[in-house]
Order: C-alpha cells, then sequence, then structure tokens
C-alpha cells in the first residue's frame, strides 16, 4: 500500500504563500498527489503485466487507488483486499497474489483442499500441472478438467465417471497405481514409498500421463516492488506534477468552472 499525503509531500513548496495562493497550493496539491497516484497504478499495472506469465484480466484489475479530497486530501494505491465472491468465501486477491509482491509462500489452493479432503494429496504438498494438462489461455488447467477429474476421483456425488479397460485397471491396481477410486480415467500414483505424488489420466489404450505433479512447497520470490515504484515516482514527479497544478489553479483562480 502506498499512501500519498497532500500537506506532507508538498508541504515544504506552500509553507511561505497565504490568502488565495495557499487556497490555490492546498486545492493543486490534492490534484497533484491523485494525478500521481494514477500513475503509479498503471505502473505498477504494466510491471504485472510484463513478469506475471498471462495474467488474468481480473488480476490486472486488482490494483486500486482512493483519491484524496479536501476532507481528507491523502490518496491511497493498494492491492484489493475485499473478497472476490463472499457467498463462496473466496480469497481477496490480496491473499492470492500477494506473495508476488513480498516473497514467501502463496495460500493453498482451493483444487488442494478439495483433494486433501478426499485423502489424495499428502499434508505438507501442492499441486502443479503435469505435462498432459490442458491449461487455459492464462496458464492454469482448464475448469471443465478440473471438473471432470474431481467427479471421477469422488470429490462430487454423481455417475460421471468413465470406464477402464478391465486390462489396464487390473494391471494398474496391481502396480499400486490405482487409489480407492472405482474404474476411472484419473488413477492416483504413488511413488517408490507408497505416497502419492500425483494423478495421471488414461489418455488412450497403454497411455497414462500425469495431468497433476505433487510437489514441496513452493517458495516465491518478490517479483513486484510496490512500495519501490510508487516511492519512485512520487519523488521523481509530483514536484512537476504539483507546479503545473498550482500554475493552473492560479491561472483560473476566479474563474469558476475553468479549470479542470
Amino acid at each position: 500500500m502506498i499512501r500519498i499525503e497532500a500537506k506532507n509531500e508538498v508541504g515544504l513548496a506552500v509553507a511561505d504563500l497565504a490568502g488565495n495562493a495557499a487556497k490555490q497550493a492546498a486545492f493543486a496539491s490534492i490534484v497533484a498527489v491523485n494525478r500521481v497516484a494514477s500513475r503509479i497504478k498503471t505502473a505498477i499495472i504494466q510491471e504485472m503485466a510484463s513478469k506475471f506469465d498471462r495474467p488474468m484480466p481480473i488480476t490486472l484489475k486488482s490494483i486500486m487507488v482512493k483519491p484524496a479530497n479536501k476532507q481528507k486530501p491523502v490518496a491511497t494505491v493498494w492491492l484489493k483486499d475485499g473478497q472476490l465472491d463472499t457467498s463462496k468465501g473466496m480469497y481477496a486477491m490480496r491473499d492470492i497474489i500477494g506473495h508476488e509482491f513480498t516473497g514467501g509462500a502463496r495460500l493453498v489452493k482451493r483444487l488442494e483442499i478439495r483433494l486433501q479432503r478426499l485423502g489424495i494429496l499428502p499434508a505438507g504438498k501442492y499441486v502443479a500441472p503435469g505435462k498432459a494438462a490442458p491449461l487455459d489461455a492464462y496458464g492454469g488447467i482448464q475448469r471443465g478438467e478440473v471438473t471432470k477429474m474431481l467427479t471421477q476421483l469422488g470429490a462430487w456425488a454423481g455417475e460421471g465417471r468413465q470406464p477402464m479397460s478391465d486390462r489396464m485397471y487390473s494391471r494398474l491396481k496391481k502396480r499400486g497405481q490405482v487409489f480407492k477410486q472405482k474404474r476411472s480415467q484419473y488413477i492416483v500414483k504413488r511413488g517408490r514409498d507408497g505416497s502419492n505424488i500425483g494423478i495421471w489420466k488414461l489418455i488412450s489404450k497403454g497411455n497414462v500421463q500425469c495431468v497433476l505433479a505433487f510437489v514441496r512447497k513452493p517458495t516465491y520470490r518478490k517479483r513486484i516492488d510496490f512500495d519501490g515504484i510508487g516511492r519512485h515516482i512520487v519523488e521523481t514527479q509530483l514536484p512537476q506534477e504539483f507546479s503545473k497544478a498550482f500554475e493552473q489553479a492560479m491561472a483560473s483562480s476566479g474563474k469558476k468552472g475553468a479549470w479542470k
């Protein structure tokens, strides 16, 4: 979060002013910090578009600005912290992508929670797309694939299971690669130590490939320097923006509605 206080940021420039000039300077300072806040938002969105792999539109729209006004001359730029859908208990964007701004671990995904509840995903493990996973335009596993996979693995009730040949099922079961569920297009594969290592999919007869790998807890490096970008823009652009706004304010002083 970046907070730009008009009084603090341009206070020295207006300290010796009085009368109408002081009044116009106070107004100009609010205009200036709002312009700068808007530029910070644009710069951070551009940085996200550059650093993230195929970011979703909702991700790029997660940078918010609360403009300054006369009553509260403080402009704020922050990462959206309201839940996306309170009826479903969905996370806020700040929770979902916050690790990109701070580094460290990410939140557990809803898919991971579902697989843990099924007893499929081992404790402390996370998921990553396998080489056979069909991806959407943003690099995530297609929603339809996830729905079908969870249905067949018992996440939801219903008869959505697709058949597997007796021969293939028996062979995989003998190898210990079938986990509890009835014949399914999806198989929970186990490693040599008997722990689950991922979910494989029967692509065709004799062709089983990984769609979801179980991996160790991922850690992320900080990719977006929110504060750094914000402070740089404040330091390099606010003085000019204030001077421009003040000049415009003085020129239009007394001419109601003449300046926007």
